[in-house]
């Protein structure tokens, strides 16, 4: 989604740029109502343009960039509303990474002229109508949190740009096996599937350690080595965060929300990297590695905020069910049930679920069935995650731009 969304072209600026300004204003305005007309003019202009992009080439080739990253931006927030419907919308998110850049990788090796490529893909277009439709509630509801990961993204994603500015165009140059560097971004990608939902941070973490990696191997091996070593893992650092964001805008309920909002940060870090590069093309390397200093400091802030937060809401939880919204933003509150704020209440206190069926009078099942639920409702998996999410609302302010409906 990153070094492969770019390619080898400073013209894809233009559709980064269009498609960001789309996905904000989709996830800022856009209802469940109007989502799905909304849905079909974006693939039949995607897939004409698609099929014009070769003949309008020229002249025309910024401009049709950027009235295709506007027209696809629908399109992508539709593909988060499809993973998000499946049973195991992580590992789906997975294979839809892998399948995309296995997909570009044999579109590259087929014995076809670029036109023919295009309007293979142009064709394809139209079969996501048939898929199911989008469903009603994943497209509204609240997205209490949400901002708190997207800032990091967009930093990572400016980093790899700049990265990706001076290391590609001399991996492209004397790559041995060009096209294997896509198989350590899916390798990246499926080796944090689980970490991904048990450990934000330490997913994030991860990932920027492997940038690292990519760095140290780009300033310290052997000219050709560095080039190899240093764009590979730049790639599998990128298969991590990518899967991290996907993983993260899932545990939403609001996809028109969540995947315009999360897509919106990644483009928009990938092509103000891109840009930066350009500008700093001659002190790449110092300006990259500053930038990886200040993003190692910024997931040390996430868990220094997280461990600071979460003991802070165990203390101060509130001594009734109807003090539950003290705790929770407006639009969560509104949207639980008395019963399901008992259950919750009961199951913040540290309480195991046949304890809390004793005391509400409900069976076991019953408080596990309300907790599934709540998980639903809040987008998190866990106990622990959902004490995560308490205490950050807790931090910020309800009712902001993110948080509320359109």
């Amino acid at each position: 989604m990153s070094g492969p969304l770019l390619g080898e072209t400073g013209d894809m600026a233009w559709f980064l740029w269009p498609q960001c300004a789309m996905l904000l204003l989709c996830a800022r305005f856009a209802s469940a109502r109007i989502f799905q007309p909304l849905l079909f003019a974006s693939v039949l202009l995607t897939a004409v343009l698609t099929i014009a992009f070769i003949p309008l080439q020229g002249s025309l080739t910024n401009p049709v960039l950027a009235s295709l990253g506007v027209v696809s931006a629908p399109l992508s927030i539709y593909m988060g509303v499809l993973l998000k419907g499946g049973e195991r919308p992580v590992i789906l998110a997975a294979l839809g990474l892998a399948g995309g850049n296995l997909l570009n990788l044999a579109l590259g090796l087929l014995p076809l002229s670029d036109a023919s490529k295009l309007g293979l893909l142009a064709g394809a277009l139209p079969g996501i109508l048939l898929a199911p439709g989008a469903r009603a509630e994943h497209l509204s509801g609240p997205c209490a949190g949400l901002p708190r990961y997207l800032p990091f993204v967009m930093f990572f994603q400016l980093v790899s740009g700049l990265m990706y500015g001076q290391m590609l165009p001399a991996y492209h140059a004397i790559a041995v096996l060009p096209g294997s560097e896509l198989l350590l971004y899916i390798g990246g990608a499926f080796a944090v599937i689980g970490l991904s939902v048990r450990n934000r941070e330490l997913t994030v973490l991860l990932g920027v350690g492997v940038a690292m990696l990519a760095f140290a191997c780009w300033q310290l091996l052997p000219a050709t080595a560095a080039k190899h070593a240093g764009v590979h893992a730049m790639m599998a650092a990128a298969g991590i965060v990518d899967l991290f964001l996907l993983a993260y805008v899932l545990s939403f309920t609001n996809q028109l929300r969540a995947y315009g909002y999360g897509v919106a940060a990644l483009v928009g870090g990938i092509a103000a990297g891109h840009w930066l590069s350009g500008l700093t093309a001659a002190h790449t390397d110092s300006v990259s590695l500053v930038a990886l200093i200040l993003l190692n400091l910024s997931v040390l802030a996430l868990f220094v905020q997280r461990a600071r937060q979460t003991p802070q809401l165990a203390e101060n939880l509130p001594p009734s069910a109807t003090a539950v919204s003290s705790v929770l933003p407006p639009t969560l509150e509104k949207s639980l049930s008395v019963q399901e704020r008992q259950v919750l209440l009961a199951v913040l206190s540290h309480r195991t679920y046949r304890e809390v069926g004793a005391t509400l009078g409900i069976s076991e099942s019953s408080v596990k069935t309300y907790m599934q639920r709540i998980y639903r409702k809040t987008g998190v998996f866990r106990r622990d995650q959902l004490i995560g999410l308490l205490a950050e609302s807790t931090a910020t302010a309800p009712g902001s731009a993110i948080d509320g409906q359109a």
